[in-house]
C-alpha cells in the first residue's frame, strides 16, 4: 500500500463522525441492527442510515470508527522501526566497508 493510500484512509478517518459507535437493535421483532452514535453535550446523535442484517456486521462498522485509526498509528510505527533498522544497518556496512579500505 503506498503512502498516498494510507493518507486517504487517514483522511476520510478525520473527516467521520467522531466514536464511539455502537451497534443497536431499536425493534427486536426483526433481525436489523443499526449503527448509532450517542451525542455528546450540546450535539446531535446519528443512526447510519443502512439497515444490518446481523449484529456481526453491525459491530464491524461499529468498531471500523476506532479501529482504523489505530491500525493506521500501528503502521505509522512500523514504518518508523523499518527506517531506523534500516538506517542502522546501513551505518553498520559503511562503517565496516570504512574500516575495511583504511587497514
Amino acid at each position: 500500500m503506498t503512502s498516498e493510500k494510507l493518507k486517504e484512509i487517514e483522511n476520510r478517518c478525520n473527516k467521520a463522525t467522531p466514536g464511539p459507535w455502537s451497534a443497536i437493535r431499536p425493534d427486536t421483532t426483526t433481525s436489523n441492527w443499526y449503527v448509532s452514535r450517542r451525542p455528546g453535550e450540546g450535539e446531535d446523535g446519528f443512526y447510519i442510515s443502512c439497515i444490518f442484517n446481523g449484529k456481526e456486521d453491525a459491530d464491524f462498522v461499529t468498531h471500523s470508527r476506532e479501529d482504523i485509526p489505530k491500525l493506521l498509528n500501528y503502521i505509522k510505527k512500523l514504518e518508523y522501526g523499518i527506517k531506523i533498522i534500516f538506517a542502522s544497518c546501513l551505518a553498520f556496512v559503511i562503517s565496516f566497508l570504512l574500516g575495511w579500505f583504511w587497514k
